[in-house]
């Protein structure tokens, strides 16, 4: 999609993991968002895993 269209407002993606235990649940997608605003990281044209936020 991102290749397809490279002008876009964004694209925020959760990776799972095989070991269900280990994925991402709604608290930790919000708290990685979060990290991502306070970060100030532009989101226009890009395409940015959310599991790399998550701290």
């Amino acid at each position: 999609m991102h290749q397809a269209n490279p002008s876009h407002s964004g694209i925020l993606a959760v990776y799972r993991n095989a070991n269900r235990f280990k994925n991402m649940d709604s608290k930790a997608i919000v708290n990685a968002i979060a990290n991502l605003e306070t970060a100030n990281v532009p989101l226009a044209n890009q395409f940015i895993s959310l599991n790399h936020w998550n701290y």
